[in-house]
């Protein structure tokens, strides 16, 4: 059908199923036809979704130090209770699975909250949360616990705790 759509649009038909939509139920053996209108208002809704470009969230371990040098910050740990017990860069430990339900009335709006896990994902998840919530300054330790790591390892630095 949609081969056959692409041909009549090549030989300018005036059969061409614009502004429809065909709804083929194969079991049944039956197609349906549902005409559908424009919405301006809906398509510059959808236009601006997608033009939308959300701030960085990420945050790479070499200006880590530097762009937090002179500002407060919360360290945030999403992993595991234990895996934070076993090592850490300081902050609260918070797991992931346990974001959705904190209480974020623990901190304030213009606080800069830095989200950390090892290797980057779960961190970009809580911060991505975060910011939704109206935490417009919440990061995530690029690359995780795993990049910090090899940051401070390569330039021969103690690990910063907060």
């Amino acid at each position: 059908m949609m081969a056959g759509e692409v041909v009549k649009i090549i030989l300018k038909s005036d059969a061409v199923f614009t502004g429809k939509l065909i709804y083929v139920d194969v079991l049944a053996g039956k197609n349906t036809r549902l005409a559908y209108h424009e919405n301006p208002a809906s398509r510059a809704i959808s236009f601006n979704r997608f033009r939308k470009t959300e701030a960085p969230v990420a945050i790479a371990p070499a200006n880590f130090q530097q762009q937090f040098q002179h500002k407060t910050f919360k360290l945030i740990d999403v992993r595991s209770d234990d895996d934070h017990e076993a090592f850490n860069i300081g902050g609260i430990n918070i797991p992931l699975s346990k974001i959705p339900r904190f209480n974020s009335d623990a901190f304030s709006t213009d606080e800069n909250l830095v989200f950390y896990c090892q290797q980057g994902l779960r961190s970009h998840q809580a911060a991505g949360f975060f910011r939704k919530a109206g935490f417009p300054n919440s990061f995530s330790l690029q690359g995780g616990l795993s990049a910090y790591k090899n940051h401070f390892w390569l330039f021969g630095q103690n690990f910063p705790k907060n």
